[in-house]
């Protein structure tokens, strides 16, 4: 439960101003509403028979996104690699295969360090702590940063010098430098680096880009780059001094290993090269442009320089570079092994190349992401299925009843929900933190359509698309100044406060259900705030609109924390803290089903087939439209294990999902 506690303390957003009853879209979020629906020829395949139906099946695993950086043992191997989404990885095999280390909090911006001399030496920033391994990371120990202890104050970045393992240099997100020269067990706060904070903009991934270079001899200098400043120093941290200004690669900064006054550092408009150890720089435009990556090996025989587009290698210290087109999406890290293969992390996991880049082949397995939580099935297409991870892991699609998934190419940060237009399924919305995305593709492209506060709940008008509603979170990170809906009018280029009859709270305005057959009755099911995982508080019941979301009244529902609200026929099925309660009259009264019991979580019912989470692990079925419910046989691999776990079933009503946090994404077919 660790990674759950600590969420909030470690979270990407800052919060942000109350704002005022109508707010508008900044003008470089909004998102294109011209787009032209292109049917599936292939939305109707048949379920795949290998899905057994008399136990729920793991579907293939989710893989992880986001490498952000490879770690080398000081003989080129083990290799590890760090992620800010999953943790952190080990190979032993040159990159070929991984495995997962139990490292203690994953969802924080980190780096890794290896020790010069024993490549089980692991440090490994996290968060305002410095975790570190004598046994290549299955063991830790952790303690502050020196005065950076405070959660608020994050190690971005983290080196270790290569002639003395015991030196290393960490930089909070402050700019604060500090060094220990005692293996991290203590730590001495030195020079601030004048980091123009205001140049980062809104990126929460900015730092990624900062790099520490640390000298190769004692009292040799250090260079760092925030991704737009290259600053030395030759006082070990003590003090930094700017040595230009430009848009650069940070982890594209390299020494080369036969000649230390040798520095590379890639730029957007091309390669800088020093030969006087950052003293002076000169610009070649020789070598492409974009350049965020670079990886000399061990021996110095070779080098490379990897951009969004394109692979740049040099057998010649960099004299002369041959080019690779590339097409794979989101490169974040490179690195060099044994001197002759290439290992580059992309968005779905790591690739491997032999003959350096002209061919790569997938080296993702054990690379996996199962921290599932959200799941959304395609409302045409019985085999299309999507599912989100929690703290940056993204959004996934399956085109094939899970069996394959791949990661959609859009940053998502915590996805709460994701909604498909009833006029034009082709349009999708996701909920993520305090960001509305719109997507016109079926899920391929998507575009920032709002950002304000931590959302959760949201609806489209059946009869409308242009209509949607939208509640916030009353607490936690970027909380809204108390659970208020939101309404719009344009799609979402606007909106203005709709919460006339909702009491000031700090619960979450959680899910929301226009009434099947009669859209002007809307119902709001509140929940648990105060953060992202919404583990803690209580929700303050379910409320009622007869004008389309505008105002609200209290329900006679007996219960305070509504998790889901599902359309059942004529009729609407809620999960509650005490089992499931079901209603005929457009939410006026509501009978408790008889079965379900205790925290129910998830409600879905297409057809007549329905399905229900609770919070123990088991399942309920149902095979009249959420009329009665009978326990599931074959029941979960154990509970969910987040307050966020979903339950869904394909539109035809043949196959069930489910997901179990920390295990990935189930499945089982319907009879």
């Amino acid at each position: 439960m660790v990674v759950i506690s600590l969420l909030a303390l470690f979270g990407c957003h800052g919060p942000k101003d109350a704002a005022d009853d109508s707010v508008a879209a900044s003008d470089d979020s909004a998102a294109d509403d011209t787009h032209t629906v292109e049917p599936d020829p292939e939305c109707f395949t048949p379920a795949d028979p290998a899905i057994p139906t008399d136990a729920w099946q793991l579907t293939t695993d989710p893989p992880s996104n986001g490498i952000w950086t490879y770690a080398m043992g000081p003989g080129g191997m083990p290799l590890y690699a760090g992620s800010h989404n999953t943790g952190m990885a080990l190979s032993t095999d040159r990159g070929s295969t991984w495995r997962q280390l139990p490292v203690m909090i994953t969802h924080t911006l980190s780096d890794l360090a290896v020790s010069p001399v024993d490549a089980l030496v692991v440090w490994r920033s996290s968060g305002g702590l410095l975790e570190r391994t004598t046994d290549g990371g299955w063991h830790w120990e952790s303690q502050p940063l020196g005065s950076i202890g405070q959660p608020s104050s994050l190690v971005y970045d983290l080196a270790v010098t290569p002639w003395n393992g015991d030196r290393l240099y960490g930089v909070d997100n402050r700019g604060q430098s500090s060094v220990s020269v005692d293996g991290g067990a203590s730590w001495t706060t030195m020079g601030d680096i004048a980091i123009a904070m205001s140049d980062r903009g809104s990126d929460p991934y900015a730092n990624h880009a900062w790099h520490t270079l640390p000298e190769v001899e004692e009292g040799g200098r250090v260079l760092f780059t925030d991704g737009s400043t290259l600053f030395t120093s030759d006082d070990g941290a003590a003090s930094w001094q700017a040595r230009f200004t430009g848009k650069v690669g940070g982890h594209s900064l390299v020494r080369d290993p036969g000649n230390p006054d040798h520095i590379l550092l890639g730029a957007s408009d091309g390669l800088l090269e020093s030969f006087d150890e950052g003293e002076n720089w000169a610009l070649r435009t020789d070598v492409g442009d974009g350049l965020e990556l670079s990886a000399w090996s061990a021996d110095g025989s070779w080098l490379a320089f990897a951009s969004q587009t394109a692979l740049y290698v040099s057998t010649d210290d960099g004299a002369s570079f041959t080019t690779t087109p590339m097409d794979r999406v989101a490169v974040e890290a490179l690195a060099i092994v044994d001197n002759s293969r290439l290992v580059m992390s992309w968005l779905d996991g790591s690739l491997v190349s032999d003959d350096r880049g002209a061919t790569w082949v997938n080296a993702s397995d054990g690379l996996i992401d199962t921290g599932m939580s959200v799941l959304t099935v395609d409302p045409v297409c019985p085999h299309r299925v999507y599912t989100a991870s929690r703290c940056s892991g993204g959004l996934l699609s399956s085109t094939d009843w899970g069996n394959d998934w791949r990661h959609v190419d859009s940053y998502f940060h915590y996805v709460m929900s994701v909604h498909f237009d009833p006029q034009d399924p082709s349009t999708v919305w996701a909920v993520s933190d305090d960001v509305l995305k719109v997507s016109h593709d079926s899920g391929e492209t998507w575009a920032i359509r709002y950002q304000q506060y931590h959302f959760h709940a949201f609806a489209i008008d059946p009869e409308d698309s242009n209509t949607l509603l939208m509640g916030s979170v009353g607490s936690g990170e970027d909380a809204d100044s108390a659970m208020n809906i939101y309404r719009s009018t344009d799609a979402g280029a606007t909106w203005t406060k709709a919460s006339t009859g909702l009491p000031s709270s700090e619960a979450s305005a959680h899910t929301l259900l226009h009434w099947p057959g009669n859209p002007d009755v809307v119902l709001l099911g509140t929940y648990k705030g105060e953060d992202y995982s919404h583990f803690s508080g209580n929700g303050i019941g379910m409320f009622r609109s007869t004008d389309r979301g505008t105002t609200w009244s209290a329900t006679t529902l007996p219960a305070v924390d509504i998790a889901w609200i599902a359309a059942a026929g004529s009729s609407a099925i809620a999960t509650t803290e005490d089992g499931l309660y079901r209603s005929t009259d457009e939410g006026v009264t509501w009978v408790k089903a008889e079965g379900p019991s205790g925290y129910m979580l998830s409600v879905d019912v297409q057809g007549n087939r329905g399905l229900a989470l609770a919070q123990d692990g088991h399942v309920w079925r149902s095979d009249d439209a959420g009329e009665t419910w009978i326990e599931a046989p074959g029941g979960l691999d154990g509970p969910p294990g987040s307050f966020l776990a979903q339950i869904r079933v394909s539109v035809d009503g043949t196959v069930g999902y489910a997901t179990v946090y920390n295990k990935g994404v189930y499945r089982i077919g319907l009879e």
